[in-house]
């Protein structure tokens, strides 16, 4: 038998906390409390699923647990849903609860400017007497008025004083832990997935790094000050200045969430990209002024429309050639050259000797 009916008064809920942050292996506390201002609910959901080792209780939608595997920064739907038990109609609302697991915690530093206050002397108007003169005394600034009449005096009361304080001004600052990226040397490419090693490829096209791997497509270029992609120097590797931007443009991304931007090998983050709905990304960030030349990499933190956290690394250079670098490798070189020449030479030469002799 089917029964026909409204739908019942949905919940109404919000989070005490729009996000929060995990340590691996350590139990998750309190990430947040819910508030409901609406109809009763029945079960709570939410969704896609939590990373490893956390649990999501369907009766009070909350999440506990303890984290075994780092996942970056996400958006979780927590939905409250309300079932009528005699006609089977529901209603529901949602909020998003951002979570990302670390190893490392991130760390918050707040500084606080004292008010400031700032003091002015009291000065009042008064009217002043028809006489031609008028007497001041020395607490009065007064100028002489002929024949007119309600002139003002301007009289200074002291000490009386008026304070404006100004409120304190508070600055806020977090620091997000930088993510462990594979070693790379410049012109490789390698790639990380929940932590473990995977098979990457690199191409080159249209001057541009492209590395392939874990269900993402990147490609890194460089920028000149004037606007101007740089090209790849002669061994096929992505050569910038301090002054140059990287572009960073990739596909494959969960839609929705946030990938972070990173430059090693001293880790400092660029900024952060917002993922589109086809999952793509694309921005371009100045290089720090503090990068020292040699061997760099570019490394991009986020996750991948499977579900999984992946870290990109693609090495570039900063700066000018290592000129100590390119003599060990040409003092390598060049011995390794003579020898085999060497080995190919002095046979032949020792053969036909031989032959020379067996002749005479």
């Amino acid at each position: 038998m089917i029964r026909w009916g409204s739908a019942p008064v949905a919940p109404s809920i919000s989070l005490s906390s729009s996000s929060g942050f995990a340590l691996t292996n350590s139990a998750v506390g309190s990430l947040y409390t819910i508030s409901n201002t609406g109809g009763a609910v029945t079960s709570y959901s939410i969704a896609p699923a939590l990373p490893a080792g956390l649990s999501f209780s369907t009766v009070t939608g909350l999440i506990s647990g303890t984290p075994t595997a780092l996942s970056t920064a996400r958006n979780y739907t927590v939905t409250a849903r309300r079932v009528d038990a005699n006609n089977g109609a529901s209603s529901s609302d949602s909020a998003v609860f951002n979570l990302e697991v670390g190893n490392v915690a991130p760390t918050t530093t707040t500084t606080t400017a004292p008010p400031a206050t700032t003091i002015a002397p009291v000065v009042n108007s008064a009217p002043a007497s028809d006489s031609t003169t008028a007497d001041v005394n020395t607490n009065i600034v007064a100028t002489p008025q002929t024949s007119r009449q309600n002139s003002t005096v301007t009289t200074v009361v002291s000490p009386a004083i008026v304070a404006t304080t100004v409120p304190p001004t508070t600055t806020t600052t977090t620091t997000i832990p930088a993510p462990t990226a594979p070693e790379l040397s410049s012109g490789e490419v390698g790639a990380l997935v929940d932590g473990e090693e995977v098979d990457t490829t690199l191409t080159r096209s249209n001057n541009a790094l492209v590395v392939s791997g874990a269900g993402i497509e990147a490609s890194v270029y460089g920028m000149s000050p004037e606007g101007a992609r740089i090209d790849l120097d002669a061994d096929g590797l992505l050569r910038l200045d301090t002054q140059d931007q990287v572009v960073v443009e990739a596909e494959g991304y969960e839609a929705g969430n946030v990938v972070d931007v990173w430059m090693y090998s001293t880790p400092t983050r660029l900024g952060q990209l917002t993922v589109d709905t086809t999952g793509a990304i694309k921005g371009s960030f100045l290089l720090p002024d503090s990068l020292e030349s040699g061997d760099h990499r570019v490394v991009l933190n986020g996750q991948n429309n499977r579900g999984q956290d992946v870290i990109l690394g693609i090495g570039v250079s900063v700066g000018e050639v290592n000129q100590s670098s390119l003599a060990s490798r040409l003092l390598i070189i060049i011995p390794v050259s003579f020898a085999i020449l060497a080995a190919l030479i002095i046979p032949t030469t020792l053969r036909r000797r031989r032959e020379e002799s067996r002749t005479n």
